[in-house]
């Protein structure tokens, strides 16, 4: 009976040691859950920021355009009668076509940034359904 006891106890014990084990994994598992979807949804919102930026730059860019069109219609208009002024407006299109430039090479690094920041969020966001399975 003695026996019984001590094989009892110890497979109550091992018993309780694999619930704990089990137990403790699963905390484990519910914090990288948690952990994962706390990273996700920052990402998410820097992706909403990052789209903005984007939409910034491309209206800005715009503007620059728009710009553009004007002093060259000015350049136009003044060429006849006041060929220094259209010299003037001539330099000011021409600084705003190299800053057009130059914001039309950040928004293609821009561009590639969100796709590869929009990419990552997917990716995390898979990889936390994988979790949740």
């Amino acid at each position: 009976m003695n026996g019984l006891k001590r094989f009892t106890s110890r497979l109550t014990a091992s018993f309780d040691w694999l619930v704990q084990q089990v137990e403790n994994h699963e905390a484990l598992v519910s914090s990288t859950i948690q952990e994962v979807s706390h990273h996700a949804a920052k990402a998410s919102i820097q992706v909403k920021r990052v789209e903005r930026d984007g939409a910034q730059l491309k209206e800005r860019l715009l503007r620059l355009r728009e710009n553009i069109q004007l002093w060259e219609e000015r350049a136009k208009e003044k060429k006849d009668t006041d060929s220094q002024m259209a010299l003037q407006c001539l330099r000011r299109r021409k600084k705003l076509l190299a800053e057009a430039s130059q914001v039309e090479v950040q928004l293609v690094e821009h561009k590639k940034v969100e796709q590869q920041l929009k990419e990552e969020v997917s990716l995390l966001r898979e990889k936390l359904e994988e979790l949740k399975r």
